[in-house]
């Protein structure tokens, strides 16, 4: 009877006990993980395991002190991360004692935790995708390339084709979707990291405003065959609408545009430090063998941003750029709530170009610059470090 009473004393105390000791190991080694998966992709291993013992050591669990062992394996060893570059495995164990319970043979045992966390990714990225729900929200058509290994492809698309690569397309940098990847074959994946399931990539312009209210400007955006013409900054009521073999000078300064955008082939726009908005529902149209020299401005509201649609324009509207298309763009093209179809290059001689629209469809071989700083754009980054076991 006396075996019976301490042995419910010991349910009733020490059994209690170690569940909440189990639920703190737990805790701390969630943290842990976070701390060295944030602090790996900073500073590598050694940097991550000494971080994540510093984590058990504050919360009273010193490793190689009284039997606590903390141990990093990166990559994790089991479950969906396993073997996944990108993830770091924290593993806490502490041997228990319950005094009460030996009376009913049971013996000391080591008490463990586990946890599982993602490295935050930084980017670059410099192609992101805002859907949170369409299929092929990145479509890398059959045979394109994305070569630039410094510029990260991003999809916030839950769907199980959230970034499709057809056959036998690349991506030489790193990706990071919230739903999964489909790739045809021969399809490469290159980048240093291709993380699947993942968070949301910020909006970097989300809190930028829709075109700034002003009155009509005088002067006129349709022209069919004088050349060269230089324009102010202003509100183009009409649009624009220039015949082919313009060339297009414009002052520094923001652009509204309505109606319509239409460049005439082997037209030229040489324009620094410039936004242009377009300002309704309709799809731009650039001619044959045109070129487009745009570089944004590094200061202002709209810092960073180059060519730009508003976030209620329609949804279905796509804006494409034509390969024969010459392309030089400082900045961000911004289309929110639109399509993106890229079948030329961005700031191919190593400049900084993004890509930020609802869906993107990338065709041919696009390089886009990736070299951004001082250029007034922010940068498309990753989360920190998240769990996710």
């Amino acid at each position: 009877m006396l075996t019976v009473l301490v042995g419910m004393v010991s349910l009733g105390t020490e059994i209690p006990l170690t569940l909440q000791k189990h639920r703190q190991l737990q805790a701390v080694a969630d943290m842990a993980a976070i701390s060295a998966a944030a602090t790996r992709a900073e500073k590598g291993n050694q940097a991550a395991l000494t971080q994540a013992r510093a984590i058990a050591a504050a919360a009273g669990l010193v490793h190689a002190q009284d039997g606590v062992t903390v141990t990093l394996l990166r990559p994790p060893t089991a479950g969906r991360y396993a073997g996944k570059p990108e993830a770091v495995e924290v593993v806490l164990r502490q041997p228990q004692s319950l005094s009460l319970a030996k009376v009913l043979g049971v013996s000391d045992f080591e008490m463990g935790a586990r946890a599982v966390a993602v490295q935050g990714r930084s980017g670059p990225y410099c192609i992101l995708a805002l859907d949170l729900g369409a299929a092929a929200s990145i479509d890398v058509k059959a045979d394109a390339i994305l070569p630039n290994p410094a510029c990260g492809v991003a999809s916030n698309s839950s769907s199980d084709r959230a970034l499709v690569l057809g056959l036998s397309s690349t991506i030489k940098g790193s990706t990071s979707v919230r739903g999964e990847i489909a790739r045809a074959s021969n399809a490469v994946l290159g980048g240093e990291t291709n993380t699947e399931n993942g968070p949301n990539i910020d909006d970097p312009y989300r809190d930028v405003a829709g075109a700034p209210v002003l009155p009509c400007t005088a002067q006129s955006g349709i022209e069919p065959k004088k050349t060269p013409i230089s324009l102010t900054p202003g509100h183009f009521c009409a649009g624009w609408s220039f015949g082919p073999n313009i060339t297009l000078n414009l002052a520094p300064g923001v652009y509204v545009i309505d109606k319509q955008l239409s460049l005439g082939d082997s037209t030229q726009v040489q324009a620094k430090g410039v936004t242009l908005i377009m300002n309704g529902d309709y799809a731009i149209s650039i001619g044959n063998n045109a070129s487009l020299a745009l570089t944004a401005p590094t200061t202002g509201a709209y810092a960073g941003l180059a060519l730009l649609s508003g976030r209620t324009a329609a949804a279905a509207t796509t804006h494409e750029f034509g390969k024969s298309l010459k392309l030089d763009i400082q900045g961000a093209l911004y289309f929110p709530n639109q399509i993106l179809d890229l079948k030329t290059s961005l700031s191919a001689s190593g400049g900084c170009a993004q890509v930020i629209a609802r869906l993107v469809r990338i065709e041919n071989s696009v390089l886009v610059g990736d070299g951004c700083a001082g250029t007034g754009t922010r940068p498309i980054a990753g989360a920190t470090s998240f769990l996710v076991q």
